[in-house]
């Protein structure tokens, strides 16, 4: 996949959850996108953290949380879309480390599901997955 993201440790994440999950089912940051009505797909959004000190004199690191929601079919059920979740959820594992293009992260909390919702034809469950870059 072409770089999508300005960031590379925010490529580097997106590009592991395409490893799970496929390119053509991610609607990326800022990007249009139209989700096929038969298919559940992955919504990808980064959240703001501020830097933490190591220690006295030391720098910063930077941490960063991705969100990727889950979008499954309402007609699959909750469990399904929860299931999907999941299956996000173990692909960022705690001990997950990321090496993309000489940019490594590492997962440092276990991705935490969100409570999920329901609209019309869909369900929602936020995975929150925390990182730290470890360069």
């Amino acid at each position: 996949m072409t770089a999508l993201i300005d960031s590379a440790p925010e490529q580097a994440l997106i590009t592991h959850l395409e490893s799970l999950v496929g390119v053509a089912n991610i609607a990326y940051p800022n990007i249009h996108f139209v989700p096929k009505l038969a298919i559940a797909y992955y919504g990808v959004m980064f959240l703001g953290v501020p830097p933490d000190r190591l220690g006295h004199g030391s720098a910063d690191r930077h941490t960063g949380i991705m969100q990727v929601d889950v979008y499954g079919l309402s007609n699959k059920g909750a469990m399904d879309t929860i299931g999907l979740a999941r299956a996000v959820a173990v692909q960022f594992d705690r001990v997950t480390i990321i090496d993309d293009n000489g940019t490594k992260l590492r997962v440092i909390r276990p991705p935490a599901l969100g409570p999920h919702g329901q609209d019309v034809d869909r369900y929602k469950v936020p995975v929150s997955i925390t990182y730290t870059i470890i360069n």
